[in-house]
């Protein structure tokens, strides 16, 4: 069935993009030129190569190409407000500090600001350019809600089906009364620990099921059996709050919610994706990671330009 994002797009405004490489600010050892008319153009100030860009060195395991659109939707510019060169903020760590060092402390990559319908600003660093697919971790996550508004908005996907219905090998407590929607809305009630205890345990093993292991468990990382089957395996799980009852982020349930649209719609989930990136208008290809059997890394193996993602 043909979908269609344009209702989607309608709702949905993104004011900046901000992908950031590594930890918060760390020191800056070469700061970034406040020259005017310099900052805040696109053009890319190279320091050190980022670990998160596509030609960069953290890509797990096979990746699949997702064509750009035939069409390029087009980003209109305009002049970028002066006032950003001597804007000052107090930052997290409570310290006053202007945007140019910023970025810099944060190891940001790509900067954009996009307001009224207008791209305002662009600037890239450490490697990055314009068309440079970096991985956009979590944001994939919002890829992936837009996906399933297509499948939903086709007739495909119905929120308040239980999960069960599109994967029937899920029977078993931890999912008996799971809905799309609580997948969605991360209320399901499985008890699953995300990353706060730095990908170990249960966020540690769906890596391992990915074949991403981030966690020092090489030895025990069961890459073999593969994502479904490590899915199937959290069925029996018993549950400590009712579905719908508690939100709790959980990378798991966007790995989860993939399956279901692949179940739903009859196929690939990078199916459904082309057509995502072919209604919006994407100016450069997307690259998703796989796991073993060719399972798509829906919780956070995406990468994009920084443009697409306005």
């Amino acid at each position: 069935m043909k979908r269609s994002a344009n209702k989607l797009l309608a709702t949905s405004a993104i004011a900046i993009a901000l992908l950031a490489s590594g930890a918060v600010f760390t020191a800056s050892t070469q700061p970034a030129s406040a020259e005017a008319g310099y900052f805040w153009d696109e053009t890319v100030e190279s320091v050190d190569r980022s670990p998160w860009i596509f030609e960069g060195t953290n890509v797990f395991g096979e990746l699949a190409r997702v064509p750009p659109s035939d069409w390029v939707r087009t980003l209109e510019k305009a002049s970028y407000p002066t006032e950003l060169e001597t804007f000052v903020f107090t930052a997290s760590n409570n310290e006053e500090q202007n945007i140019n060092d910023w970025l810099h402390q944060t190891h940001t990559d790509s900067f954009l600001i996009y307001h009224d319908g207008k791209l305002v600003a662009e600037k890239y660093f450490n490697g990055m350019r314009a068309d440079t697919p970096h991985r956009i971790h979590s944001i994939t996550k919002t890829v992936l809600g837009m996906a399933a508004g297509l499948a939903v908005e086709a007739g495909e996907l119905d929120p308040k089906k239980l999960i069960t219905e599109y994967l029937p090998e899920l029977e078993g407590p931890a999912f008996k009364n799971t809905t799309v929607r609580h997948l969605l809305d991360m209320t399901a009630s499985v008890d699953w620990k995300d990353a706060s205890s730095g990908y170990l345990d249960d966020a540690g093993d769906l890596f391992c099921a990915f074949g991403q292991d981030l966690s020092e468990k090489v030895e025990v990382c069961d890459t073999e059996s593969g994502v479904k089957e490590y899915m199937i395996s959290l069925s029996d799980r018993e549950t400590l709050v009712e579905d719908g009852e508690v939100y709790n982020y959980r990378s798991v349930l966007s790995a989860l919610l993939g399956m279901v649209i692949e179940s739903a719609t009859g196929e690939s989930y990078l199916d459904v994706l082309a057509e995502l990136w072919q209604d919006i208008g994407a100016q450069d290809p997307a690259y998703s990671e796989l796991g073993p059997k060719r399972i798509v890394q829906t919780s956070g193996g995406l990468f994009t330009s920084s443009r697409d993602l306005l």
